[in-house]
């Protein structure tokens, strides 16, 4: 399959999911809009996960930044579809958070902060600091063979820190807020760290697919890919590491309210779900990334970003559903393919533009030339 017909296949997917969620939304509003925010989180993990690559790249260094530089430009250049479609959750707060709703609002001690002009300003805020940051890393010196970070450590030491800020101040707003007497100050760093393996996983994935020359210094396809997968490894143990102390502070305080927010996922249904995620999104990935043989195949490797991936959109639905009386409906999986279509559709379309830029920079040698095929297997 070329990245064309994938491409034209992720807009279709994306516009009939689209379509099927503002149809369904006539008759079941609040489940929409929770499927939508739901999906939205998850989505949005491809730009801010990218982002927060490159700043973490500009202090370490290291060649693995070549392999997935054409997936964290083309990640970077989707943050701007992720402003419009939170858009028609501005007008319908109400049916998503009981803070926006008067008779609600009035016992609430925090209204100061949870009102709905500062809402929005807040959001504005959020992507005006992202797109800037996403623009200087879009806009810097391009990496060198050693894989370089082009003296820009200071610059993306205050973007990783202003990123990390706005990031977790956004999973306040966004998803912590969906149950307002419920506070965690760990709850923006598992949403954050779930995003930015959101993002490293879309551009490992891409990068294993992708058929084409590699860059000058690149190294070994094995080595560069063993080196992703001991990252991804990283994140994932870091993920696990907050998910695991936030649960540890709050069953041991056993405060009513604080446990309030775990009694609804840990009993019934979604404790089912929460094992799915606790053996997909860590146990099976970490027995498998601590083995090489596993980081230095493709297939093994994809298999495992798909694992997590997967696990990554469950474990979004575990924070988000069950605090609606509809909790898991159709709206949930239809509303995950028509944003995650939207955004691979113009997530492809600046991939294979940024190839074919390659193309013409990097000579290739004598009968030699890029493929622009994904292969799959």
């Amino acid at each position: 399959m070329t990245l064309l017909q994938l491409r034209r296949g992720a807009l279709g997917a994306g516009l009939a999911g689209t379509v099927a969620c503002a149809i369904g939304a006539i008759w079941a509003p609040q489940e929409f809009f929770a499927a939508w925010l739901a999906a939205y989180v998850f989505w949005l993990g491809v730009p801010l996960g990218a982002l927060a690559l490159v700043e973490v790249h500009d202090l370490t260094g290291g060649r693995w930044a070549l392999t997935v530089r054409p997936g964290l430009t083309a990640s970077l250049l989707t943050l701007p579809l992720f402003i419009l479609v939170f858009i028609p959750i501005f007008f319908f707060l109400p049916e998503l958070y009981s803070w926006a709703r008067p008779d609600e609002a009035a016992y609430l001690p925090n209204t100061f902060y949870l009102d709905a002009p500062f809402f929005i300003g807040r959001f504005a805020g959020y992507f005006v600091i992202w797109l800037i940051l996403a623009a200087i890393a879009l806009l810097r010196s391009p990496l060198d063979g050693d894989g370089a970070s082009g003296g820009l450590g200071a610059v993306s030491g205050i973007g990783l820190v202003l990123l990390a800020f706005t990031a977790t101040f956004a999973a306040f707003d966004w998803v912590m807020s969906l149950e307002p007497h419920w506070f965690s100050t760990m709850f923006g760093l598992i949403v954050g760290s779930g995003q930015f393996t959101t993002g490293l996983c879309v551009v490992i994935l891409v990068a294993l697919m992708a058929k084409r020359m590699p860059a000058p210094g690149e190294g070994p396809p094995s080595d560069r890919f063993h080196d992703l997968g001991s990252i991804l490894l990283a994140v994932l143990l870091l993920w696990a590491y907050f998910e695991f102390m936030q649960f540890l502070i709050i069953w041991e305080e056993d405060l009513r309210d604080e446990i309030g927010w775990y009694v609804k996922r840990l009993y019934g249904p979604w404790g089912s779900v929460m094992l799915t995620i606790v053996l997909g999104h860590f146990v099976v990935p970490f027995l498998a990334l601590i083995w090489s043989p596993v980081k230095r195949s493709r297939g093994a490797l994809g298999a495992v970003c798909a694992l997590v991936l997967v696990t990554g959109l469950i474990d979004v639905w575990w924070m988000v559903l069950p605090e609606f009386p509809g909790g898991f409906t159709w709206f949930a999986p239809v509303a995950a393919m028509g944003m995650g279509g939207l955004a691979l559709a113009l997530f492809l379309w600046r991939f294979e533009r940024g190839l074919a830029k390659a193309e013409r920079r990097i000579p290739a040698p004598r009968g030699v030339r890029f493929e622009r095929g994904v292969s799959h297997g």
